[in-house]
C-alpha cells in the first residue's frame, strides 16, 4: 500500500490530480471512480454525524472529466429526523462534470425476525485466491484478484476481489464509505466487458449500502447485465470478508472499445 495519494489539495480545497488519477480510457481523462470517492469523502467530512450513515450514493457523470483541478461543493437538500439528503456538485477544470446525491439514514435498533437473504458468498479470501493477482497499478493503483479466473471478459459469472493501493490524499487511507464508492465504479467494466475488451462507458454509479464495509478488500460478483441499442444496465453485489454489504448499479453507453491485452 502506498502512502501517497491520487491528489494534492490546494489552499482553496481543490483536488489537484497526480498522474496516478488518470483513466484507462485516456491519459488526459480523470478516472470517474475518483469523483465518486471525492463525493463520499465530502459527505463523510461534513454530513455523516448525529447517528446518520450513508445508505445510497448516486453519481451522474455528465461529461468526461479532464486531468484538471476538481472542486467539490455540497448542500443538504433534506435534513429530517431520520432521512438526510446531500447533493455534491463536482466541477473539473471549471466544467460541471458530475453531481452526486447521497441519502443518509439514522441508525438505530435493528428489527428482529427472519428475512430472506442471498446465500453466503462461498469464495476464497483475497489471500487464498489461487488465480494470480492482476496488479494494474498503472494507471489505476488498483489490485484485482480474479476468483477462479472469473475476471473481466471471462465467459462466466465474474467474481473478483479488489483493493485500492492509495488514498485520495497523502497519508490518508480511504475510509469505508470512500472505499466502497471507488469500488462501485468497477461494476461497469466487470459486468459489461467481453473477451475482447470493454465497449461500454458508464454514465452513472449507484451504490447501496446495507452496512459499511470492513477491511481493505471489496469483493464484486456480477448479478445482472441487460443491454440493447447501445445501452446497458448492470449490477454487482458487493462483499467484504464478512459477507455481503451492498450493491452497485450502473447504466452505460456503447463506446469505442478499450481492448484487452492480447485481443485483436
Amino acid at each position: 500500500m502506498s502512502t501517497s495519494g491520487f491528489f494534492d489539495l490546494d489552499p482553496s480545497g481543490r483536488y489537484l490530480p497526480r498522474p496516478e488519477a488518470r483513466s484507462p480510457w485516456s491519459a488526459d481523462m480523470l478516472h470517474g471512480r475518483l469523483l465518486a470517492a471525492i463525493a463520499a469523502r465530502t459527505v463523510d467530512a461534513h454530513h455523516a454525524d448525529d447517528g446518520f450513515r450513508p445508505a445510497r450514493l448516486t453519481i451522474d457523470l455528465f461529461r468526461s472529466p479532464a486531468m484538471e483541478a476538481v472542486e467539490a461543493t455540497h448542500q443538504r437538500v433534506r435534513d429530517g429526523g431520520r432521512v438526510r439528503v446531500v447533493e455534491v456538485d463536482l466541477h473539473v477544470g471549471g466544467h460541471h462534470a458530475a453531481r452526486a446525491t447521497v441519502v443518509l439514514l439514522r441508525t438505530g435498533a435493528h428489527p428482529e425476525g427472519d428475512v430472506w437473504t442471498r446465500p453466503d458468498w462461498d469464495v476464497p479470501s483475497p489471500d487464498d485466491v489461487d488465480h494470480p493477482a492482476v496488479n494494474v497499478s498503472t494507471p489505476l493503483s488498483l489490485q484485482i484478484r480474479a476468483i477462479d479466473g472469473r475476471g473481466m471478459g471471462a465467459p462466466a459469472q465474474r467474481q473478483v476481489w479488489l483493493r485500492d493501493e492509495r488514498g485520495l490524499l497523502d497519508d490518508e487511507p480511504m475510509g469505508p464509505f470512500v472505499r466502497a464508492a471507488a469500488a462501485a465504479d468497477f461494476a461497469s467494466p466487470l459486468a459489461n466487458s467481453d473477451g475482447g475488451g470493454l465497449a461500454f462507458i458508464n454514465a452513472d454509479i449507484t451504490l447501496y449500502l446495507g452496512r459499511l464495509p470492513a477491511g481493505e478488500w471489496v469483493g464484486l460478483e456480477v448479478g445482472a447485465h441487460v443491454g440493447a441499442d447501445g445501452v446497458a444496465v448492470s449490477r454487482c453485489d458487493l462483499f467484504d470478508e464478512a459477507g455481503m454489504f451492498g450493491t452497485a448499479d450502473v447504466c452505460a453507453v456503447a463506446n469505442a472499445p478499450m481492448r484487452r491485452a492480447g485481443s485483436s
